[in-house]
């Protein structure tokens, strides 16, 4: 879902990598994520109780209100990352492993495998699903992570899954599969059915659809204090060298040496400072570098094993007054940077409207398109789109993503140490923040470019 482009230095503009992109939800940010609901709209006391076999997978209906809204893994959480095992679907599940297996069919791609881990990921954003809206970024970071998995974060198809409709439901869920499946290339999937805490009574299937770039060997999800944890990566599918990025507890990003190794990368991160340390494996792509994993590090401490949901938020819905102005949003993209930025020790970045002009045309230009990236198949990089616009400027860093919401789309930009590292910059003076809305999106999707510039910025001939 997002990408983060480098400082670019006016000595450096002839051979500067120039992209970034996360594939997550949430680059595409998987800040991007897909959701398809139907029969959203079915009256609930439409709902009965479902037969034995579906019974048996979702779970027995119990009253919205007897239910804590506090998410906490089906069975054991995953001590390690890396693990796969298999998944037999059983009950009702079969409905959703034969829609998969047509929607590749359909698509013309191979079949994407699921694995129980997987699976249980997709267990845990399905109980979690608000009445309306997408699932949020912390719902899905929790449930992939809860059990193991390394990947941004995924695409989601959420449909409502009625006893009296169970045909109907399945064919909705082939249908935006086999629309997924068509674009993206897909390695890995879970698929579950389930009753959500917030709505015990409309049961719902999702499925969820990762590109799984990276392997790693199993790693304990935990270290204790001065312990240093040995990571092994080995690509998915041949590629360029892989590169590694840390984020520390204090909130530093660094460079970690990764070194080759028969068959795939090797990098150690040490255990220096108790808390959180996100760790993100990056390589480059059709659209600049993007990010392939990107998970945390839990140092003398244990990783969460709850999350508070909240009652019935909406990510989707408008604002009062009506939906907000892409000029709205940006307005807030940049009080929310700058609100991150004073928090950090750094200073607030004013606006300036020659860098939005471009970043508002080239989110334009990513909606357009159907890319999340840097590297614009038309107008190129970041610096490269500046200089079209007859601007030159001594350093130039970008943030791209793909959203609901312009909080979560920050947050997550925060927690990713490529786009961290952007965001609280200190050799960068001026910040211009663009987005480009998807209405006919449901809900609608948010393109969203930021372009920081530092040192002098001098007009130049606008280039063609």
């Amino acid at each position: 879902m997002h990408g983060a482009a480098p400082a670019l230095r006016s000595d450096e503009l002839g051979g500067s990598r120039a992209a970034r992109r996360l594939r997550g939800w949430g680059g595409r940010a998987r800040l991007a994520l897909l959701v398809s609901c139907a029969a959203c709209g079915a009256q609930r006391g439409a709902i009965r109780l479902a037969p034995r076999s579906q019974e048996a997978a979702l779970g027995p209906a119990r009253s919205a209100a007897a239910i804590p809204l506090v998410l906490r893994p089906t069975g054991e959480p995953a001590t390690t990352y890396g693990l796969r095992s298999p998944w037999l679907p059983w009950g009702a599940e079969v409905a959703l492993a034969r829609a998969l297996e047509e929607a590749a069919r359909e698509a013309a791609v191979a079949p994407v495998p699921v694995d129980r881990e997987a699976a249980q990921s997709a267990r845990e954003v399905c109980r979690g699903l608000p009445g309306q809206g997408p699932p949020s970024a912390t719902l899905l970071e929790f449930a992939l992570r809860a059990h193991g998995l390394i990947e941004p974060l995924p695409d989601v198809v959420a449909v409502d899954w009625p006893e009296a409709q169970p045909a109907a439901a399945a064919a909705a869920l082939q249908g935006r599969l086999t629309e997924l499946l068509a674009r993206s290339r897909y390695t890995r999937a879970g698929l579950a059915l389930c009753r959500p805490l917030g709505q015990p009574a409309r049961p719902r299937a999702v499925a969820l659809l990762l590109e799984s770039a990276v392997g790693i060997e199993p790693v304990p999800r935990a270290m204790a204090e001065g312990q240093r944890a040995r990571l092994r990566f080995t690509r998915r599918r041949p590629g360029p060298a892989l590169e590694l990025t840390v984020t520390s507890p204090a909130g530093t990003v660094n460079n970690v040496s990764l070194q080759p190794r028969e068959g795939g990368y090797e990098g150690l991160v040490a255990c220096a400072q108790r808390g959180r340390y996100r760790i993100e494996i990056t390589s480059e792509g059709l659209y600049g570098e993007e990010v392939l994993a990107n998970f945390p590090l839990e140092c003398a401490g244990e990783p969460p094993d709850a999350l508070a949901l909240p009652r019935d938020v909406d990510l989707s819905l408008p604002a009062p007054g009506g939906a907000p102005t892409a000029q709205q949003l940006e307005a807030e993209l940049l009080r929310l940077t700058n609100a991150l930025r004073l928090r950090a020790g750094q200073a607030a970045l004013p606006p300036d409207e020659r860098l939005a002009g471009v970043a508002r045309k080239h989110a334009q230009d990513m909606l357009a398109q159907g890319y999340v990236g840097h590297l614009a198949p038309r107008y190129g990089g970041p610096v490269e789109r500046l200089r079209r616009a007859g601007l030159a400027c001594a350093v130039v860093r970008e943030n791209v993503a793909r959203g609901y919401a312009v909080e979560e789309t920050v947050r997550e930009l925060a927690d990713s140490p490529g786009h961290r590292r952007n965001l609280l910059a200190d050799d960068v003076t001026a910040l211009g923040s663009g987005v480009a809305i998807d209405a006919h999106a449901q809900p609608p999707v948010l393109f969203v470019a930021q372009l920081f510039a530092g040192g002098p910025c001098t007009g130049v001939a606008a280039a063609r």
